[in-house]
C-alpha cells in the first residue's frame, strides 16, 4: 500500500476547495462584500478579529472582548476559534474583517475532506475510497447546510482524532496517542462543542475496542501514558478553559435540559436531505421537514456503500457453530429491538405481558437495549478473536463493527433528551440519563451536532464499502472503474445544492463610526435597538471600526443586563426615557454615546416619532450631537447625580487598567449635626469611609479581587452617623406607634407604560419587583426579615399564600408593600383581612390596575399605616427625603 503523500493531499485539498467554492457560490465571486443574511457571520467575525487584536495587545487577558460591556470575559460567551484567529490575524489587523472571514471559511472548510481522506486511506489503503470519504465529510448536507455556521465547519480534527485514537487502542504506539490527544487539545481551542462530542466518541470507541480485543492490553503501560497525555492536554487547555469556568461560576450559566429539546435531530434527519439539496428538492421525498440547523443525511449512495461494508464479515473464518448461533441470536434480538423502537415511535409505547412480567417498551428504552446488545455482539466477536489468537490489529470487519457502534451512539445522542419522529415527541431518549452523569453536556444546547461523528463514521464505512466493491471486481478492472465512476456521479448528484443566499454588506465605516473613532478617550457606546440579533451582531462588527467599548452583544449566552437594559429603554414613559432607564444608563461607566438606528427594522413605527422628538426635547442625561447618515448620535452626561446610593458598573479589564477612583461629592442636607459620610464599596466589599460635611474630593485605589465576568460595581452610599429616627417625627409610621429604622420609599404603578413595584430602604432596592403584591418585612433595627411577592392577578393560590405569610410574622414587624402592574384579579377577602392586620385599609378588589403602596406594622389598628391606594400611581414614604449625596465627578484612571 503506497502512503498517502503530499501529492495525494494536494489533489484532495484542491478538489475539496473546488467543491466548497461550488456549494458556496457566489461567495467566491466577491468574498470582500458577501455574507449570508444571518447574524452569526458577524458574531464570529467579531470573535476572531477581537481575538487577533488581543493576541497582539493583551494576550494575558485574551478573552476580555469589548462587547457586552460592562460584563467581562465576553469572548468566552462563544467558541474560542483561536487557530482561525491566528491564521486571519494579518487580515483582521489590516481592517478587512468580511474578506478575512470569507477567505478563512473557503480555505479551512476543505480541510475536512483532506483529513478524512487521510484517515480513510489509512483504514482502506484505497485512493478512490479515500476520495469518497473526503467528499462525504466535506460536501454532504451536514456541512452544506452549515455554510453560515463558521465554527461548525471546522471539523477536520474529528476524523484525525478518531482514527489516531483507534490506532492507539489497536497498537499501543505512543505516536498515535500523541496524535489523538494533540488533535483533541487543538479542537478544544477551536470549538468546545466538537471537543465535548469527541470526548464521548472516544469513550464509545474505547468500549468497542475493549469488547473486540480482550487480551494483551498492557494496562499499566497504557494507563500511565494516557494519564501523562491527559495531564498535558488539561494543562494546555486550562488557561483557555478558565474564562469559561469564570462565566459559569459568576453567572451560573449552563444549558438546561429544556434548551436541548429545540435543536434536536429527528429520526428522519438521518434520511432526509437538507433544504439546499438540488436533487431532492425536485423529488417528493420530504419526510419530516424538520431541519434543526442541519441534516445528517449522507446520501443514498454513501448509505448503500456503508451497508456494503458489512460484507467484510463474510470473509472472516467462521467461528464454532455454537458461538455462531449465539451471535446470530444476539443480532436477531438487536434487530427486533430496533423494530420495536421504530414501531413504538410510530404507534406509541408498546405494552404487554410476558408471564408474570409487564412489558412497557418505548423508543428510548429500546434504543438503550439496542446499544447494550451492540456491545454484547462486539464482546462475542472479541471472544472469537481470542479463541483464534488473532493479532491485536483490527481487520476490515472489526473496523466496520467499531464504526457502526460509533455511528449508533452518536446518532442516538443527536436525538437529544426527547426522541422525535416527524417532529412528534415519542418519549425520552438515552441522552436524558447521560446529561445528569456527564457534566460537559451542560454546555450543549444543539444536540444535532453530535451527528458530525455519525457523518464521520458513515464516511469511513462508505470507504470500506467501496473498498469491498473494488476487491470483488479486482479481476475486472473495467467494471471496477465503471463502478467507482458511478459512485462519484451519484455523489455529485446528491450533493449538488442550490446557490446559497447572500447579501452585500458594506465594509466601509459609517459616518457615525468616524465620529466615534475621533474621540480619544476609552469610552462605551450603546447602539439602539439592542437585544435584537441582527442589530447587535452588526454593532459588534461596527465596533471593530470605531474601537470603542460596546454595550451591545450577541452570542449563545447573553448576560441578564442586556435584556434588562433593553426592557427599560422599551418601556413607554413621559418624559422618555423613564427614570429607571436613565438610572441604568448612568450606572454604566464610562458610557458616553448612544447611537440610535432610525432605519432599523426592529425600531417599530410607533417608536420612531419618540426618538425623533428626543432630538429637540431630551432629558438632561442626553445631549443631541447630530444625525450622521441614518443614525442619530447622543452624548450621555450622567453627572450631576443625586441619591442615597449611587452605583457605577465597570468591566474587569477596564478596572484592571484604571484602578484609581476620583470622585467629587457633596451632602444634600446642610445639617452639620448629622455626621454625613460616604461608604465606598467594590462589589459589596468596603473600600473606604469618608466624612462629607461639605463638598469633598475623594481619591483612592480600588484594589483586587475583581469579578472576571460579571460587572464590577463601585457603590457610593450615603451614611448619617448621628441620625436618631426616634426623635424625628418624619420617621413615625403613621398612627401605628412604630418608628422606621431608616427612610422607606414605596412606589406602585399599574400603568402599562411604566409598571413599578419598588420598596427602597435608605436608597437600596428591596422589592422583588414582580407582578402583584411585593412585600418587604423588616425588624425594628432595619434587618431584613423576608421579602417576597404574590401574583394576586394571575395565580389563584396567591391570596392564600399572602395571608399565610403575613400571619407568620411576629407582632411589631414593619412591612412595606407595593403592587406592580396588577394585583386585583384573584385578591380575596382572606388576603385583604391579612393586609388589614398590618394597619392597611385599602382594598383593591374590583379595581383593575389600581396602584397600592403602604408601610404598616404587624398588629397595628386598621387605617393606622402610611398608605396610598387607587389611581395609576401611588407612593408611601417614611423618613427624610432630603438625605443623600450629589455626585459631581466620577472618574477611574
Amino acid at each position: 500500500m503506497r502512503a498517502f503523500g503530499r501529492r495525494d493531499a494536494g489533489l484532495v485539498y484542491g478538489a475539496s476547495l473546488i467543491g466548497v467554492i461550488l456549494v458556496t457560490w457566489p461567495l467566491a465571486r466577491d468574498p470582500a462584500h458577501l455574507w449570508p443574511p444571518h447574524h452569526d457571520p458577524g458574531v464570529f467575525t467579531w470573535v476572531m478579529a477581537s481575538t487577533a487584536r488581543r493576541l497582539i495587545s493583551h494576550p494575558l487577558t485574551l478573552f476580555h472582548g469589548d462587547a457586552f460591556y460592562p460584563n467581562g470575559e465576553s469572548l468566552a460567551y462563544t467558541e474560542p476559534l483561536l487557530p482561525p484567529s491566528l491564521l486571519g490575524l494579518p487580515g483582521f489587523l489590516a481592517g478587512y474583517p468580511v474578506l478575512t472571514y470569507n477567505l478563512l471559511l473557503l480555505t479551512l472548510w476543505p480541510l475536512n475532506g483532506l483529513a478524512m481522506a487521510w484517515a480513510a486511506h489509512g483504514v482502506t489503503g484505497s485512493r478512490p475510497a479515500a476520495w469518497l470519504a473526503a467528499a462525504v465529510f466535506c460536501l454532504s448536507p451536514y456541512f452544506t447546510e452549515y455554510y453560515l455556521e463558521f465554527q461548525m465547519l471546522l471539523a477536520a480534527l474529528v476524523p484525525v482524532v478518531l482514527y489516531a485514537w483507534l490506532r492507539w487502542l489497536e497498537t499501543g504506539y505512543r505516536r498515535w496517542l500523541a496524535g489523538a490527544l494533540g488533535g483533541l487539545a487543538l479542537q478544544g481551542i477551536t470549538t468546545w462543542y466538537y471537543t465535548v462530542i469527541l470526548g464521548l466518541a472516544l469513550v464509545a470507541l474505547t468500549a468497542a475496542m475493549v469488547c473486540l480485543r480482550w487480551s494483551a492490553w498492557e494496562w499499566r503501560h497504557r494507563v500511565g501514558w494516557l494519564a501523562l497525555g491527559a495531564a498535558a492536554v488539561a494543562g494546555f487547555l486550562l488557561p483557555f478553559a478558565l474564562p469559561y469556568l469564570t462565566v459559569h461560576r459568576e453567572f451560573g450559566y449552563e444549558r438546561g435540559i429544556a434548551e436541548t429539546t429545540v435543536h434536536y435531530a429527528d429520526l428522519y434527519t438521518f434520511v432526509e436531505a437538507g433544504s439546499r439539496s438540488w436533487l431532492y428538492d425536485h423529488l417528493p421525498l420530504a419526510l419530516a421537514g424538520h431541519i434543526s440547523e442541519t441534516s445528517a443525511f449522507v446520501g443514498v449512495t454513501a448509505l448503500a456503500l456503508a451497508a456494503a461494508s458489512t460484507t467484510w464479515g463474510r470473509r472472516e473464518r467462521r467461528p464454532p457453530v455454537w458461538i455462531a448461533w449465539v451471535d446470530r441470536g444476539v443480532l436477531a434480538v438487536l434487530g427486533l429491538t430496533l423494530v420495536i423502537a421504530l414501531v413504538a415511535a410510530v404507534a406509541g409505547p408498546l405494552r404487554g405481558r410476558l408471564g408474570p412480567f409487564r412489558l412497557h417498551a418505548r423508543t428510548g428504552s429500546a434504543l438503550d437495549v439496542a446499544l447494550l446488545l451492540g456491545l454484547l455482539h462486539l464482546g462475542i466477536r472479541g471472544f472469537v478473536a481470542r479463541r483464534a489468537q488473532r493479532e491485536r490489529r483490527l481487520s476490515e470487519a472489526d473496523w466496520v463493527r467499531c464504526l457502526v457502534f460509533l455511528c449508533a451512539v452518536s446518532a442516538v445522542l443527536a436525538l437529544g433528551p426527547v426522541v422525535h419522529l416527524g417532529r412528534h415527541d415519542v418519549g425520552p431518549g438515552p441522552y436524558l440519563g447521560l446529561y445528569h452523569l456527564f457534566m460537559p453536556l451542560h454546555v450543549v444546547r444543539t444536540t444535532v451536532r453530535f451527528a458530525v461523528v455519525t457523518v464521520a463514521g458513515l464516511a469511513l464505512l462508505a470507504a470500506l464499502g467501496l473498498r469491498a466493491v473494488e476487491a470483488r471486481l479486482a479481476g475486472r478492472p473495467g467494471w471496477r472503474r465503471a463502478a467507482v465512476g458511478l459512485v462519484f456521479v451519484g455523489l455529485a448528484l446528491e450533493y449538488a445544492v442550490v446557490p446559497g443566499q447572500y447579501e452585500r454588506v458594506s465594509t466601509a465605516p459609517r459616518p457615525v463610526d468616524l465620529v466615534l473613532r475621533r474621540d480619544p478617550d476609552e469610552v462605551a457606546v450603546l447602539e439602539w435597538p439592542t437585544n435584537v440579533a441582527d442589530t447587535d451582531a452588526d454593532a459588534m462588527v461596527r465596533s471593530l471600526f470605531h474601537g470603542k467599548l460596546l454595550v451591545n452583544g450577541l452570542s449563545g449566552f447573553a448576560p441578564p443586563s442586556v435584556g434588562e437594559l433593553s426592557g427599560l429603554l422599551s418601556t413607554p414613559a413621559t418624559p422618555f426615557p423613564g427614570p429607571e432607564a436613565q438610572a441604568a444608563l448612568r450606572r454604566i461607566y464610562p458610557l458616553r454615546y448612544l447611537v440610535v438606528r432610525l432605519d432599523d427594522p426592529a425600531l417599530t413605527a410607533e417608536w420612531r416619532p419618540v426618538w425623533l422628538a428626543l432630538r429637540h426635547d431630551a432629558p438632561t442625561l442626553f445631549r443631541f450631537v447630530g444625525s450622521f447618515g441614518r443614525e442619530d448620535l447622543y452624548r450621555i452626561a450622567p453627572l450631576p447625580e443625586r441619591g442615597r446610593v449611587i452605583e457605577r458598573a465597570v468591566s474587569y479589564e477596564f478596572l484592571r487598567t484604571h484602578p484609581r477612583l476620583r470622585a467629587g461629592l457633596r451632602p444634600l442636607a446642610d445639617d452639620a449635626g448629622l455626621g454625613s459620610g460616604v461608604e465606598v464599596r467594590l462589589n459589596g466589599r468596603l473600600v473606604a469611609e469618608r466624612p462629607i460635611e461639605a463638598p469633598t474630593d475623594l481619591t483612592l485605589s480600588l484594589a483586587p479581587p475583581y469579578r472576571g465576568a460579571r460587572p464590577n460595581v463601585v457603590t457610593l452610599a450615603y451614611r448619617a452617623r448621628r441620625l436618631w429616627p426616634a426623635g424625628d417625627p418624619r420617621y413615625r409610621i403613621g398612627g401605628t406607634g412604630a418608628v422606621a429604622p431608616g427612610t422607606l420609599v414605596v412606589r406602585s404603578s399599574g400603568d402599562p407604560r411604566h409598571r413599578v413595584g419598588s420598596v427602597q430602604l435608605d436608597g437600596v432596592e428591596q422589592s422583588p419587583g414582580s407582578r402583584g403584591y411585593n412585600l418587604v418585612a423588616l425588624d425594628t433595627g432595619g434587618r431584613l426579615v423576608d421579602r417576597t411577592s404574590f401574583d394576586t392577578h394571575g395565580d389563584v393560590t396567591a391570596s392564600k399564600a399572602l395571608a399565610t405569610w403575613i400571619q407568620s410574622l411576629t407582632p411589631g414587624t414593619i412591612v412595606a408593600g407595593a403592587v406592580r402592574d396588577e394585583g386585583s384579579g384573584f385578591l380575596d377577602a382572606g388576603a385583604v383581612a391579612a393586609l388589614r392586620s398590618l394597619g392597611v385599609a385599602g382594598d383593591l378588589r374590583g379595581r383593575f390596575r389600581a396602584a397600592h403602596a403602604f408601610v404598616g406594622v404587624k398588629g397595628a389598628p386598621v387605617g393606622s399605616a402610611i398608605e396610598e391606594v387607587g389611581g395609576a400611581e401611588a407612593r408611601a414614604t417614611v423618613g427624610r427625603l432630603d438625605l443623600g449625596l450629589e455626585l459631581t465627578e466620577f472618574a477611574l484612571y
